[in-house]
Parts: C-alpha cells; structure tokens; sequence
C-alpha cells in the first residue's frame, strides 16, 4: 500500500461511525496547527497528551496511522515532562474502539479519559522512568 506521509488530502471515514473527518487540506492544516497551539497552551502534561491522543485521532490528518501517531506523540508529550508512556497493553480493544466512538460521535472525551487514567495507573505501578 502506498501511502503519501504528508498531511491528507482526500476523504477518508471511520469504520463503525457515521463522522466525517475533514476532507479540505487547508482545514486539515488549520485543524492540526490548532490543536498544536491549544496543546502548547496546557499548562499540565496529561492533559496535552490527552487531548493530543484524541485531536490527532479526531482530525485524522493523515491517510493512515492516525491512531498510533496520536499514541506516539501523547507518549512523547509525557516523556518530555519525565512521566511514564503509556502502552495500552491492558486495554480490551472494544473498550478503546467504543471510547473513541464516543469522541467522534459526540465529542465526550469521558470514557476514553477512563481508559487513559487507568493506563496512567497501570503504567506508573508497572513501568520505570528515569
């Protein structure tokens, strides 16, 4: 599969949902320069990874990858402020699914903010970071 590494410039959709990613490049830009700026606001580090996991994972930005881009640069985020990564490992996958359809459906972040709490907890008691 060929997939282009820049940022997206054709439709794509979310199996299992009736939302519609932006499909306009210029959007797409706008959207992911703004959640840039709404994340280096945040004065807290869990709160920037999450809503960076979610943002990414909203806007879709790219043709594929989007959710394990959005779980490498919320890892990145945490490990720049020295906390552990999470790895979602413990996670059952409909749980993590649901959650995001959630997000996408009605924009709660609730239950996927559960999900991430407790892997912040399952990660902090089982991980080491120095």
């Amino acid at each position: 599969m060929n997939v282009d590494a820049e940022l997206r410039k054709k439709p794509v959709g979310i199996v299992g949902s009736k939302y519609q990613p932006l499909d306009n490049g210029y959007q797409i830009a706008e959207a992911v320069e703004a959640l840039g700026k709404t994340i280096s606001r945040m004065a807290l580090p869990h709160a920037k990874a999450l809503i960076a996991l979610l943002g990414i994972s909203y806007i879709q930005p790219f043709e594929d990858g989007n959710k394990r881009t959005s779980r490498l640069m919320a890892n990145a985020l945490l490990m720049a402020h020295g906390l552990t990564p999470l790895s979602y490992r413990s996670v059952d996958e409909n749980e993590y699914r649901e959650a995001m359809l959630v997000f996408y459906e009605i924009n709660s972040l609730i239950p996927f903010k559960k999900i991430f709490i407790d892997q912040y907890k399952f990660a902090a008691a089982n991980y080491a970071v120095r």
